[in-house]
């Protein structure tokens, strides 16, 4: 039965033909159905670039000129007052993701410049100069460059002027009033992380500013007692909870269960397992390659389980494209690489359909449980940081303590007590 044609969308073919974007649509249709975007959505998206379309003729908004800024105007300005037809798009959220991919579409085929930055010119040079110091002097990891960038960019908007300028008449007291008031929310453990970035940022600048490096030895710092917990762990009922609500025959389901595998039988990181490809897995050796912290690789073996958890994937849930990602998205944009986000939701909702949400609060927890498991079974704090890479013992010293029964039979009894 043919869709009965709706009264606004009569004046869509206007709207589109008087509009710079008309010559655009039909890859704009092809290029968001082939996102995986479902055709109802099509439906709406294309209606609100219709309306948009529209707009930009009413107010002369030439294409090549068009940016967030103009979006922005559309959405806070246009939509709430808009009288352009009688059923026209006015759900927000709707009318802004539509205008959201369709600057994504006109990117992609450079019809319209690159997403600028806010920012003044002297804040976009300076983190510039501070990522290229961070990549080729300090061999930081992108994830920790871009960390750093936000709280260096809160610094420095803190502080206008030139970079020269603001270092030379920075005074320690200035510094930890901007540090208090940035960590005011911030856990111990947060506050000595973003202490950590202000500070090789000030490393930075003390290369050409020797009063960066009188700030860098006046920062304070923030106790975080990492021994004085015992890690989160899950037990053995708990595991397997975890594992089944993860069990199922659709496409997610047997890439979520293979994601959390890899988490519970190898310890991985949540970045690891993001950057995991198909040319990683060894089949004839049963091993995989994994890209961890600080441009490290490592070879490990695939336990049996992990492995057919894989290979059902593969099999029966991973679409054939071109991405080598071993782990894709199946949500809009479909056939991505999954991203440390599509990692964690994977953790989140297998934790909610357990059960578990009050125990599991990321993907780490899986490698605490590892690492304590191993303890339990009288593995040596070597093996144990082997096997979890760990670059010093020093971060494996924490899962000494989560043997109760064995630290029990060697505790002292307390002084005045009978034995």
């Amino acid at each position: 039965m043919p869709r009965t044609i709706r009264s606004h969308e009569l004046h869509i073919p206007t709207w589109f033909g008087a509009s710079e974007l008309q010559p655009h649509v039909d890859d704009f249709v092809r290029y968001v159905r082939h996102s995986g975007y479902s055709e109802s959505t099509l439906h709406v998206y294309r209606n609100s670039v219709a309306h948009f379309a529209h707009w930009m003729s009413e107010y002369r908004i030439a294409l090549v000129r068009l940016d967030e800024r103009d979006v922005r105007r559309f959405l806070s300005e246009h939509l709430p007052i808009c009288r352009c037809g009688p059923l026209r798009q006015r759900w927000l959220y709707s009318v802004r993701a539509a205008l959201r991919v369709l600057l994504r579409f006109l990117r992609s085929r450079n019809l319209i410049e690159p997403q600028r930055s806010t920012d003044p010119a002297y804040v976009t040079n300076e983190l510039q100069a501070f990522a290229e110091y961070q990549e080729h002097v300090c061999g930081l990891t992108p994830a920790t460059r871009e960390a750093s960038r936000r709280r260096v960019r809160a610094l420095l908007l803190q502080f206008p002027g030139t970079s020269a300028a603001y270092v030379d008449r920075l005074t320690d007291k200035e510094l930890k009033r901007f540090l208090t008031h940035y960590t005011a929310n911030c856990t111990p453990r947060s506050r000595a992380t973003v202490y950590w970035s202000i500070r090789g940022y000030l490393h930075f600048k003390a290369l050409t500013h020797p009063n960066a490096e009188v700030l860098c030895q006046r920062l304070p710092r923030f106790a975080a007692w990492r021994l004085a917990s015992l890690p989160k762990s899950l037990s053995t009922a708990e595991s397997r909870a975890m594992l089944a609500a993860c069990r199922g025959h659709d496409p997610v389901s047997r890439r979520d269960y293979a994601i959390i595998r890899c988490l519970h039988d190898l310890g991985l990181r949540t970045i690891e397992v993001s950057r995991l490809q198909l040319d990683d897995v060894d089949w004839m050796a049963g091993t995989v390659r994994v890209r961890g912290k600080g441009h490290r690789i490592d070879v490990m073996p695939i336990p049996a389980s992990t492995g057919r958890a894989i290979i059902s994937y593969l099999r029966h849930g991973r679409p054939r494209v071109a991405e080598r990602s071993l782990f894709l998205r199946h949500r809009p944009h479909h056939w991505g690489p999954a991203t440390v986000f599509v990692i964690r939701a994977a953790v989140r909702y297998a934790a909610q359909r357990a059960g578990l949400t009050h125990r599991v609060g990321g993907p780490h927890i899986f490698r605490h449980t590892l690492a304590c498991r191993l303890v339990q079974r009288s593995a040596s704090l070597k093996a144990i940081a082997d096997l979890l890479r760990h670059r010093s013992l020093t971060n494996t010293r924490i899962y000494a303590k989560v043997d109760l029964p064995a630290l029990s039979a060697v505790a002292l009894p307390w002084p005045g007590r009978r034995p």
